[in-house]
């Protein structure tokens, strides 16, 4: 199943929202060191995968066609904590 056909209508919002982190997480530092230490070493934004999606409604109990796609969305920051 594709993601068009997964998401359906709130695909376009999806995208939006991960354009929107992009843009915020462009703003962090990447590569400037704080006492030798790099605020964020890796980051990583993406819409959840239809089939990865429908597995982790099912590990919930959820219904496999939602109607809400919370946390569809999201991202992912490696960084080192002192």
């Amino acid at each position: 199943m594709t993601e068009e056909e997964y998401y359906g209508a709130a695909l376009p919002r999806l995208r939006q929202a991960e354009q929107c982190l992009l843009n915020i997480l462009r703003e962090c530092p990447m590569e400037e060191s704080v006492g030798c230490v790099q605020p964020m070493i890796a980051c990583r934004i993406s819409i959840k995968k239809p089939e990865s999606r429908r597995n982790k409604l099912r590990s919930l109990a959820f219904p496999l066609t939602p109607t809400q796609h919370h946390r569809s969305c999201g991202c992912r920051v490696g960084a080192f904590f002192i």
